[in-house]
């Protein structure tokens, strides 16, 4: 932890990104002396809600930031920055602080489009853009998946887009994790399980996941379908008509899945169905999702296909 941890004195708070019952993210700059100023996303717990889970959490998350960058990190998982560490027992991550991203967070930006396209149309190069989104997500569960590390929300929401060439550069998709997504997002994306009384993104989780309670790289598969789904519906939420639990469950183990959108091709839609197969041992891995997403980009025949 030692080489990632950064003086509170040279952080500097601006505006608010998203807030919920038990913390908060904001704009930030870190000015360290003989350094370059950085603009960062500093998150933190609200000292006067938080629990003795959060706390824990939002260790575990650090952990899992500093494991992935300690090697330099990679391009598609959001970039650890620093952590500012409790004065007293320096252990506790007071704010972990990553990259600032802009565009900012997928869903809005897909949100963002579906509002504009009845007055102004779809942007020019859509199709290829997003396919090139799923891309990166893709292989930044690759990398995930190498390091053994279940992401256990993969949606819309916990991806950030960069666009590191300016406004005419190629949108870079980062997997992101602001640990306080499920406190904000209570009220819609999260519902809580009636046995466990925890929130939880079901519409987002496999079978095995919502059944069992078991999570893997394998379950991660299905919620890039459900990304994947997401992105086809410039930001649709899955199953709008199912309010529970139980009956999500029912309604998948009967065979019950996301519709085809519309304007999807057939075989990005195939793609998406195997991402949901009942059996996590033949749903396709990270690799092998890239690999076809690439031939699908270079035949025209992924998202939004145009003429």
């Amino acid at each position: 932890m030692e080489p990632w941890l950064k003086n509170r004195r040279n952080l500097y708070l601006e505006d608010l990104i998203g807030e919920g019952e038990f913390g908060h993210v904001r704009k930030g700059v870190l000015r360290e002396e003989g350094q370059q100023a950085v603009i960062v996303a500093a998150k933190t717990l609200r000292v006067d809600r938080a629990n003795e889970i959060t706390y824990r959490d939002f260790a575990k998350e650090a952990s899992l930031l500093i494991e992935v960058n300690d090697d330099g990190g990679h391009v598609n998982i959001v970039s650890l920055i620093g952590l500012v560490v409790d004065a007293v027992n320096k252990r506790d991550p007071r704010y972990i602080l990553v990259e600032y991203a802009e565009p900012g967070e997928l869903l809005w930006y897909l949100v963002s489009i579906q509002n504009n396209q009845h007055r102004a149309g779809f942007p020019p190069g859509l199709g290829r853009q997003l396919t090139e989104v799923a891309i990166d997500v893709a292989r930044g569960m690759l990398e995930l998946k190498r390091r053994r590390i279940t992401h256990r929300d993969l949606a819309c929401r916990n991806i950030v887009l960069t666009s590191p060439g300016g406004q005419a550069g190629r949108l870079v998709a980062k997997i992101s994790d602001f640990g306080l997504a499920r406190d904000v997002y209570e009220t819609t994306q999260y519902m809580r399980h009636p046995l466990t009384n925890v929130l939880l993104p079901i519409k987002w989780m496999a079978l095995e996941s919502l059944i069992e309670g078991v999570f893997s790289c394998k379950s991660d598969m299905w919620g890039f379908g459900v990304i994947m789904w997401e992105i086809a519906t410039l930001g649709g939420t899955p199953y709008p008509e199912v309010h529970g639990y139980e009956t999500l469950v029912t309604r998948l183990r009967r065979g019950h899945r996301l519709q085809k959108p519309n304007g999807c091709s057939d075989e990005l839609y195939e793609l998406m169905t195997l991402c949901w197969l009942d059996d996590p041992d033949v749903r396709p891995t990270p690799d092998v999702i890239e690999d076809r997403l690439e031939q699908l980009l270079q035949q025209n025949r992924a998202f939004f296909q145009e003429t």
